[in-house]
């Protein structure tokens, strides 16, 4: 059984890890400027998986925001942050929803949590069974299509413009969003660590 000063310092150590993650990966979510954002947390780092989601789910709240467990193993738990609204106009683009049925997700599937469980699928499988990589989780994420159609026609290769992720559409707009993200993330430094 741990002493009071050893549990002190594993759950200081614990938060810490949690608000550097929010303030890297979060913080574009929560501030609402992307629908949602993957967050690898390394079990490493956390004494119970459980309670780590739930005190991210309990910061989350706070901001109209929601958390998904995408993939659990024995090293890492994969979570997506998202805000409700923003990731439900993103699913109801027609584009989106079209593109999204190339790769199983069913058209009637306007439910985030029906989305998610789908990535979710689709994320073990690549995990436990070799399947491809789910890269059409730029979608969610709030990639332009042209830019995760591009990734993938292309293999990563052949870009115009490279950021928080690779342009192969409008780049312009692509450097206006990364600089919002960029903003999001020193905010979250700033407050968060």
């Amino acid at each position: 059984m741990k002493d009071g000063i050893t549990e002190h310092r594993s759950f200081c150590n614990e938060e810490r890890y949690l608000t550097s993650l929010l303030a890297e990966h979060g913080m574009p979510v929560l501030l609402h400027i992307k629908p949602a954002n993957t967050i690898m947390a390394y079990k490493k780092y956390i004494e119970n998986s459980s309670i780590f989601t739930g005190g991210l789910q309990k910061i989350a709240e706070e901001f109209d925001c929601r958390v998904s467990v995408l993939y659990e193993n024995d090293t890492l738990l994969f979570l997506m942050l998202y805000q409700p609204e923003k990731l439900r106009t993103t699913l109801k683009l027609d584009k989106n929803r079209r593109f999204l049925c190339k790769y199983g997700y069913q058209s009637w599937q306007d439910s985030i949590d029906a989305c998610i469980h789908t990535l979710s699928g689709r994320y073990r499988r690549y995990k436990e069974q070799g399947e491809g990589f789910p890269h059409e989780i730029g979608i969610l994420l709030g990639y332009p299509i042209e830019d995760v159609e591009g990734f993938i026609k292309n293999k990563g290769e052949n870009y115009l413009f490279r950021g928080c992720w690779k342009v192969y559409g409008n780049v312009e707009e692509a450097k206006e969003m990364f600089e919002q993200i960029r903003f999001a993330r020193e905010f979250g430094r700033k407050f968060l660590s």
